[in-house]
């Protein structure tokens, strides 16, 4: 519906571009230029009292000041100022001074009022409008208004009169329309039908008028069609195909932007949800419905989203939320006198009240809502009346007269009988209700108390996973306790034991040397072993910090080597180095962390390898650099491999037995690696041997940075040694 409101608005958009070149040249061309490009409301209305407070203004200016102004407000959807703008410009005026304009000022105040919801105005305006379309003798004007006169009496609910005038429009366009104006009137006759709950016959015409819209390619009217195609089927009970139809609809206003669409297809949703029972998605579509009504001021949209909260916040159970929301909805209504919407309200407060509890008000609600709905159909039926009074002669009037009386009578005593089966009726659906609602609390409750029962079993279990988890870190701590204990009595033993051979002299002289060396040996092995300790407590403490510098990664790898080379020798190995970086790669790292983490791999690899090779690979990959540590020794199986990086955690005991050591190592070295941003990986077979390998993301430093590295430590040098050597400063001679 509502498609000639589109051509009107389109029509007028023309007229105004025509009236603007012929309009009479304004005495202040720079102040009406900056008037006619100003796109900011405040800024326009500003300039416009600067214009019309010139003294030499003629009043065909003012009109056309008037005029772009209230085009402007509609543009910006403030309806209030346009009706206020398009007033002002009719008055200017008169019909024999400038017809074309006075007819577009009449005209444009229907529609303003009609986007306003206010369609009891719209229609006062409208006719007005009309007969000066007459006049101009431009029939498809005259149409176009009669279609839009049509369209305010359907939203009124007043059936007949839209049809009436529907027809008029539909015999002008079918003599001089387009084929878009006649697919424009049989979409809007087939609005009438779908409140004459004729919905088949609507649904074709729709269909009918959808196919011309496709090949006139009018997204609007494709867009419209599609939404009242949903309105149809929501009518004969086909939600999925209403709210199929609904959203086709939707999308293409959201492309568009358009708020009076928008708020329509949200309402005609949330109708949709509320009679499947979706609730929280019928309450989220009515918020939006509300929300784009506000934004363009359209309090017909407004109030239907008011009265279809209140309709779900009762269903909610939220008796005090939805009684504040209707009375908002009824006031609007009385105070636009939108009569049919006041007479839904009689029937929600009667709801209202009998969910409280209070029948006595939900009675009196209710005989009122009875009342007026009998009044209503009493006038219509005295309308009718009058009609046919005109028809017939007078004495078989007065006989109808007698028996319309007679038959009123009748209805009335019948309708008395029906009130109190209603109330009898009424009285019993609320105490389903208030049935359904205990019923529905209860099932709540039960929920809520099963739901209980298993979070409690949850966190039990999770409990139980806990003190498993603590128990068996309790038993890892003991044997880590058992193991440095072990480790630390070792060359603790050897320490007390040379320092006493020495106090006692039981060494020869040329010998103190290598008691000295072995003292001194257990003395290093022992502060690596507390070393390890403190460092993993600084990790889990989160106060190690990294240490970067730049250096060259070669030299480090050869001093490893060449460090443990001795202690693969002693046991009867093969230590290899291969390296693939070149003759040097200098990069920025924590140079003693790195090499921390090669001597315990390499060191490990020695130590659990009896024969064969332990080999040292280290070569280039995307984004760094990757050691790889293989040896033949004792591997690893499956189990033992989830555990290697675990603190204090070795193979199994008797790994510690065998080979000593306290399980710290590959944590560490693995945590270390993290925090430079690397990691440690393995493969292991047990008897087969394993690789360890040590990913490290860094780049290779260039020459230049390398060079002013360089020249940095030899200035620092040359700094120390002035300030430890008192040397003087060199300074440049120059002849005189």
């Amino acid at each position: 519906m509502h498609i000639t409101l589109r051509l009107s608005l389109l029509y007028s958009t023309l007229a105004c571009v025509c009236l603007f070149f012929t309009s009479p040249s304004f005495s202040s061309h720079s102040l009406f230029e900056q008037f006619t490009q100003s796109q900011q409301w405040d800024e326009k209305k500003q300039l416009s009292i600067k214009l019309l407070a010139a003294p030499n203004i003629t009043s065909d200016e003012k009109l056309e000041v008037y005029l772009q102004l209230a085009d402007f407000a509609l543009e910006k959807d403030n309806f209030s100022a346009a009706v206020e703008h398009y007033q002002l410009a009719a008055t200017s005026t008169s019909f024999e001074e400038h017809p074309q304009r006075y007819f577009q000022a009449l005209k444009m105040q229907g529609v303003t009022y009609y986007y306003q919801g206010l369609m009891q105005q719209a229609v006062s305006a409208y006719m007005r409008a009309l007969s000066v379309a007459r006049n101009m003798e431009q029939p498809i004007s005259e149409a176009n208004l009669l279609s839009n006169i049509g369209l305010a009496y359907f939203n009124m609910f007043n059936m007949n009169q839209a049809l009436d005038y529907y027809k008029q429009a539909k015999t002008i366009y079918d003599k001089y329309g387009t084929a878009q104006d006649k697919a424009d009137i049989l979409h809007n006759i087939a609005g009438i039908y779908i409140r004459l709950s004729s919905y088949d016959i609507a649904l074709d015409m729709y269909r009918e008028a959808l196919a011309i819209f496709q090949k006139l390619n009018d997204e609007d009217g494709i867009a419209q069609s599609y939404g009242n195609m949903g309105v149809a089927y929501s009518e004969l009970g086909e939600y999925q195909l209403s709210l199929h139809y609904y959203q086709r609809a939707l999308r293409h206003y959201q492309e568009t932007n358009d708020a009076y669409y928008l708020s329509s297809r949200h309402g005609n949703i949330a109708n949709v949800y509320l009679r499947t029972g979706d609730l929280e998605m019928a309450l989220n579509h009515t918020e939006k419905a509300i929300k784009f009504a506000k934004q363009i001021d359209n309090k017909g949209l407004e109030l239907a989203g008011l009265l279809s909260q209140a309709k779900i916040e009762l269903l909610q159970g939220k008796l005090p939320e939805a009684e504040v929301t209707l009375n908002t909805s009824v006031s609007m209504a009385k105070e636009y006198k939108d009569e049919l919407r006041v007479l839904d309200g009689l029937g929600m407060h009667a709801l209202i009240k009998a969910g409280q509890g209070d029948f006595e008000s939900a009675v009196s609600y209710f005989d009122s809502f009875v009342r007026k709905m009998n009044a209503s159909k009493n006038e219509q039926l005295l309308k009718s009346l009058g009609k046919l009074q005109s028809q017939i002669q007078a004495s078989q009037l007065n006989q109808e007269i007698v028996d319309l009386k007679q038959h009123q009578h009748v209805q009335e005593l019948e309708m008395s009988k029906q009130r109190q089966l209603t109330i009898m009726l009424f009285i019993l659906f609320v105490m389903i209700v208030v049935t359904g609602i205990t019923l529905y609390r209860r099932k709540i409750e039960k929920e809520a108390k099963e739901q209980l029962s298993l979070m409690v079993a949850k966190r039990t279990q999770e409990l139980e996973e806990i003190a498993e988890q603590l128990r068996s870190a309790n038993d890892i701590k003991s044997q880590f306790l058992a193991n440095i204990s072990h480790e630390i009595r070792t060359p603790l033993t050897a320490i007390l034991g040379q320092t006493d051979h020495l106090m006692n002299g039981l060494y020869k002289p040329e010998k103190l040397n290598e008691e000295l060396a072995v003292i001194q040996k257990q003395s290093d092995h022992l502060k690596e072993l507390i070393n390890d300790v403190l460092d993993i407590s600084k990790i889990e403490a989160n106060k190690l910090e990294l240490n970067l510098e730049e250096g060259n990664l070669v030299e480090l790898l050869t001093d490893v080597h060449s460090m443990l080379s001795g202690q693969a020798k002693e046991k009867g190995l093969k230590f290899a180095f291969q390296n693939q970086l070149g003759e040097q790669f200098f990069s920025y790292l924590d140079f003693t962390r790195v090499k921390q983490i090669l001597i315990n791999l390499c060191a490990n690899a020695i130590k659990f390898t009896q024969q064969g090779e332990v080999e040292l690979h280290v070569s280039r990959v995307e984004q760094g650099i990757v050691f790889r540590i293989r040896d033949t020794g004792i591997g690893m199986n499956a189990e033992q491999l989830k555990l290697i990086f675990d603190c204090f955690s070795q193979g199994d005991n008797s790994i510690s037995r065998r080979f000593g050591g306290t399980g710290l190592g590959l944590s560490l070295s693995q945590q270390l690696a993290m925090m430079m941003g690397g990691y440690i990986s393995v493969e292991s077979e047990a008897n087969k041997g394993s690789e360890f390998s040590f990913y490290l993301p860094c780049k290779e430093l260039s020459l230049r940075r390398i060079l002013m590295t360089i020249k940095r430590l030899h200035t620092q040098l040359l700094k120390d040694c002035q300030a430890k050597y008192y040397l003087p400063k060199i300074t440049q001679i120059t002849d005189a």
